[in-house]
């Protein structure tokens, strides 16, 4: 079933029809609401208020825009509200599951591999919020320039801006790691 033909099934009630678009999307807005929440479970919970966030306002939705700009937009804005959210009730930012080390890593390698990564997502957080949120979407999502400006209501140019000031800030933050890693 094509996405105009599944939207317009998921309008007139058809719960298949729904369950069908979170199969295709799932995890797609789960990897994204992940990477601005940082740990499993909250984003296990977010993932639930955006589906119930599309269920309910579907019939909103005027098919303007790509139906994906739209369920992007509602995933960074639930996500980053969510993150928002925790950081105010513990007090901190939440600790980023990356942070754990699992009994799977056990060579020098994986260890180092682990850290950096570990230190990558520490140092986005730095970032303003803009920034962070295009960084996302760009690099770590790969969503085009033109996508990432239409899922955050922005101009291309912004993204843009925004982008290099940010890989900037990030490449001077984790210049130590490029460094290391030579």
């Amino acid at each position: 079933m094509d996405e105009p033909q599944l939207i317009a099934q998921i309008k007139e009630g058809n719960g298949h029809a729904f369950r069908l678009l979170m199969q295709r999307y799932g995890k797609r807005v789960y990897d994204i609401a992940y990477s601005f929440i940082g740990n499993r479970s909250d984003t296990e919970d977010a993932v639930q208020d955006i589906f119930i966030k599309v269920y309910r306002s579907i019939h909103t939705f005027r098919e303007e825009s790509a139906f994906t700009t739209w369920l992007y937009r509602i995933t960074v804005n639930t996500a980053m509200n969510k993150a928002k959210a925790i950081k105010r009730i513990r007090g901190r930012m939440a600790v980023n599951d990356f942070g754990k080390v699992s009994n799977s890593i056990d060579t020098a390698t994986d260890i180092e591999r682990f850290d950096v990564r570990d230190n990558i997502y520490k140092e986005l957080k730095t970032l303003s919020k803009q920034q962070r949120t295009i960084v996302i979407l760009r690099h770590l999502h790969e969503f085009s320039t033109k996508e990432t400006s239409s899922i955050l209501g922005c101009s291309e140019g912004t993204v843009k801006t925004q982008l290099n000031r940010g890989l900037k800030k990030l490449h001077k933050k984790l210049k130590y790691i490029i460094v290391e890693t030579q």
